[in-house]
């Protein structure tokens, strides 16, 4: 470029302004910018004639180059800073916009109802000193039916009942599938629960879902007694449902509990009085639970002769409908968010 000629900055830089009048859209800068300071360019151009410059004029002639290469890239940025105002000032002609109008309100997110209760629930066994763990919802059938006590013809292993993905892996049917392999996992004392979906091939009604939630949990050691169960039952649903609820136990069976019962409290609704919620009976069914039975300690690893341990097992979604007077389960599942906005 420079070759015999004298280096014209000032040619240069006349014909640089009358493009950058021109241009009138970002495009055009574009190809303005990479005309001057593209790896091809003119001022990398200019920086390689130097080499054919004077040696005693090179640092002169460099320095002028560098004070060039500044002020027009000063010049570009300014022009593309004033090309988007201009563009954005007429998309705002365009639009229109009343600043009179209310404002969009902005929904927040909130855990599911179901989750936010097994976080209550949770809480108040991991402040009576239990451990929480997971399990899985997939399971081997003799996990969930045979190491519990199940006998082998015993019909809720029926299809009727159980959701099969195969000859011996099932869906499973409750969360007390955790406690032997648990037990296999640890060494005694231990107090676990666990809680989760269960799924269970019945009929979909407004008491009862193919899919629902539980909590279990079971406490292994010295000395257990159903003494220390049933203290441990009255603290929790004081706590969840209040110091004036009354807890009821009844004689019950449960393959993988001996002695069974089952768990009643006073309804929260009537204060006993009778209404539609407990069936006009005064009280509500919400637990079933008892002593581990030896078969199951066994399945588990541990001696039953030497150990002792209690466990019970609760649905949420039904303790949920009776916190917020929720007359069917199915509205748990059917994701209306004008349903679940109340929560």
């Amino acid at each position: 470029m420079m070759n015999d000629k004298p280096l014209d900055l000032h040619s240069l830089k006349r014909e640089f302004h009358e493009k950058l009048h021109r241009a009138v859209s970002l495009e055009e800068l574009e190809e303005i910018r990479v005309c001057y300071f593209g790896k091809k360019g003119i001022l990398q151009d200019l920086m390689g004639a130097l080499r054919l410059a004077p040696k005693e004029k090179i640092p002169e002639l460099g320095k002028e180059i560098n004070l060039f290469k500044e002020q027009l890239a000063v010049e570009l940025e300014n022009k593309k800073r004033e090309v988007e105002e201009r563009q954005l000032a007429k998309s705002l002609e365009k639009e229109i916009f009343d600043v009179t109008l209310p404002g969009k309100a902005r929904l927040r997110s909130h855990p599911h109802p179901v989750l936010d209760v097994i976080e209550k629930m949770t809480e108040i066994l991991r402040s009576l000193g239990l451990k929480e763990v997971h399990s899985n919802e997939i399971e081997q059938e003799n996990v969930n039916f045979d190491l519990l006590n199940f006998p082998l013809d015993h019909p809720a292993k029926d299809m009727q009942d159980t959701f099969y993905l195969d000859d011996s892996m099932l869906l499973r049917t409750h969360t007390t599938t955790f406690q032997v392999p648990m037990m296999r996992l640890h060494s005694p004392p231990m107090a676990l629960f666990c809680s989760g979906r269960v799924f269970r091939n019945e009929e979909v009604t407004s008491r009862s879902h193919q899919q629902f939630s539980q909590i279990d949990a079971f406490h292994l050691g010295k000395g257990v007694s159903l003494a220390d169960l049933l203290s441990l039952l009255k603290l929790f649903y004081r706590r969840l449902f209040g110091d004036n609820v009354i807890l009821r136990f009844r004689k019950s069976y449960f393959p993988f509990t001996e002695p069974s019962v089952e768990i009643d409290i006073s309804c929260i609704r009537c204060g006993q009085k009778g209404c539609p919620i407990c069936k006009h009976t005064g009280w509500l069914e919400v637990a079933g639970a008892g002593m581990m039975h030896p078969n199951v300690i066994q399945a588990g690893g541990h001696d039953p002769a030497v150990y002792t341990g209690w466990a019970f097992g609760m649905g949420v979604d039904r303790t949920l409908m009776l916190l917020h007077n929720i007359p069917d389960i199915r509205m748990l599942w059917e994701s209306d968010v004008r349903f679940l906005r109340q929560f």
